[in-house]
């Protein structure tokens, strides 16, 4: 069993984890924890993840800022041989990692090489050459 979390500063958990329910439906779950909303605790509103290391499931927390406060909290956990800590994430990288078979522990070399796809979905269309016809809508 697998359990995928997504810690940030903000709300910015929330809208990703509603679009991730818009395109998996129920088929996966996208547990979104908001820091320094309602709770300034972070420890509090990690519970559920401490909990799921201590009884054995693989965990997989995404983070937004790689030096935030948020990101910087989860490291001590490295340790854990059943905890991946993600950060800088965007939605390509999540729904990817999230669609990778759970039959298996994630490898270090699949969360790798679902990272490397994550950054070249980062575009910057002004200078990416695409098709458009005289047909398409603007």
């Amino acid at each position: 069993m697998r359990k995928y979390y997504l810690m940030t500063h903000g709300k910015m958990a929330e809208g990703i984890q509603a679009t991730i329910k818009m395109l998996l439906g129920d088929k996966k779950t996208l547990d979104a924890l908001s820091a320094y909303v309602d709770c300034n605790d972070i420890e509090l509103l990690s519970k559920p993840i401490f909990e799921d290391l201590s009884k054995g499931i693989e965990v997989v927390v995404f983070t937004d800022i790689s030096h935030g406060s948020v990101n910087q909290f989860f490291v001590p956990f490295l340790k854990h041989q059943n905890f991946h800590l993600i950060t800088g994430v965007n939605l390509p990288l999540i729904l990817s990692i999230m669609l990778l078979s759970e039959d298996t522990k994630l490898e270090v070399d699949q969360i790798l090489s679902e990272i490397e796809f994550a950054k070249e979905q980062i575009i910057y269309m002004n200078t990416h050459t695409i098709q458009i016809s005289d047909d398409d809508e603007l």
